[in-house]
């Protein structure tokens, strides 16, 4: 059995899926998941249990929730992009769970000839997970 690798963002649009393939993170997120499939089962998933950031969150208990959701143990493998979930995992996540933390890909903070770099560096960074 293939071990879960999990894509964690902060999902913000109502009725869709999170990191959904339509949008750009997802369609960003997608281009990793098709370098890396065949050695892990991809689950793209929302840190928060909403189509929004709550306002006053808790870190520690955001991230507990988003653990209890998944069912996470130490065989999986996680990939958080952007700076809010990023800091919480680096404060909180417990250090028996392999993560690594990545820009998030934002057609403003990432130009196209940035793209394929990103993709790239997150890629091989997953790759070292084994």
């Amino acid at each position: 059995m293939r071990r879960r690798l999990f894509f964690v963002g902060i999902h913000d649009k109502p009725g869709m899926t999170p990191l959904n393939s339509s949008s750009f993170s997802g369609s960003r997120v997608d281009s990793i998941i098709d370098e890396v499939k065949l050695d892990y089962k991809c689950i793209k998933t929302n840190f928060f249990n909403m189509d929004a950031v709550p306002n006053g969150f808790c870190q520690k208990a955001a991230l507990q929730d988003w653990m209890n959701r998944n069912l996470i143990t130490y065989k999986d493998r996680v990939v958080v992009l952007g700076n809010l979930v990023g800091d919480c995992f680096k404060k909180f996540f417990p250090s028996s769970v392999a993560f690594v933390a990545i820009k998030h890909p934002s057609p403003r903070a990432l130009s196209s000839d940035k793209l394929k770099e990103w993709k790239d560096d997150a890629v091989r960074s997953i790759k070292q997970f084994k």
